[in-house]
């Protein structure tokens, strides 16, 4: 199945979003928010901070480096693995944009 991709600025203000990543973004936190309104759920906006955290901690600021990685679990009912990778911003790559990729994990 395909996954589910969003792609986030430094200031995790959502810049692109395919159907499946809504419709996995709808079982975070506890259940579905309709119509997708382009707020992130509270564990996915923590989550996205740790991957900017280990970003800047890891000194990721030449454009040639590799993504940051950082992968979760979220979500009960389905289950939600989550990865984010954090790469440079081409106007500032002390900051970093997001891609969040997210898979449904069968049970």
């Amino acid at each position: 199945m395909t996954p589910g991709i969003l792609i986030l600025s430094p200031s995790l203000k959502v810049l692109y979003r395919n159907r499946r990543a809504e419709r996995l973004v709808e079982h975070l936190d506890g259940g579905p928010v309709h119509p997708w309104s382009g707020k992130l759920p509270d564990s996915l906006v923590a989550f996205c901070k740790t991957v900017l955290r280990v970003y800047v901690q890891r000194g990721m600021l030449d454009a040639s480096a590799a993504p940051t990685t950082c992968d979760s679990v979220v979500g009960a009912n389905p289950s939600v693995h989550v990865r984010g990778y954090g790469l440079p911003s081409r106007g500032n790559p002390r900051q970093a944009h997001l891609v969040i990729v997210l898979d449904e994990m069968s049970h």
